[in-house]
């Protein structure tokens, strides 16, 4: 009887030292994760690079975040044969752009921009930054260069 109690009271024992280092590890490591996780939720703008012309990989990385607007500045048709998934489409040709821009669009959240080749989305760019918007991202090559991985 004494030896199964000294028993039991080591494997509590053990037990007990196991729990104490791993929550020394579990702890610390729950605080990286949730750091992580939350400064993408709230999209916080020191978590955003600066403005700039990006690649598909570091475009596909900042249209992750839960506050950026993602716009397609093709035309209409152009965006209805194949478009980025939750882009809002303003064709940058329109005469009243600057209207939709300014109706459409927070200008104290990022914007991640994107045409065919390129050069809408670089006009549009400019334009955006010139209104006002602080972190406007522009896609290198388009959706051309996102659609082959480029």
């Amino acid at each position: 009887m004494p030896l199964e109690f000294l028993k039991k009271k080591n494997l509590v024992d053990f037990s007990l030292q196991i729990w104490n280092d791993m929550r020394k590890l579990i702890v610390p490591a729950l605080w990286l994760f949730l750091g992580f996780s939350c400064s993408r939720e709230i999209g916080s703008r020191n978590a955003l690079p600066a403005s700039s012309l990006v690649t598909p990989d570091v475009f596909r990385e900042l249209i992750t975040y839960k506050r950026m607007q993602l716009v397609d500045v093709r035309t209409r048709g152009e965006h209805a044969r194949g478009h980025i998934l939750g882009s809002i489409q303003m064709d940058f040709n329109d005469p009243a752009i600057r209207d939709m821009v300014s109706s459409r669009l927070d200008s104290k959240r990022p914007v991640a921009l994107y045409c065919r080749l390129g050069k809408r989305s670089a006009a549009a760019f400019s334009l955006l930054q010139e209104m006002g918007f602080t972190h406007v991202y522009d896609l290198k090559g388009g959706i051309l260069a996102w659609e082959s991985g480029r």
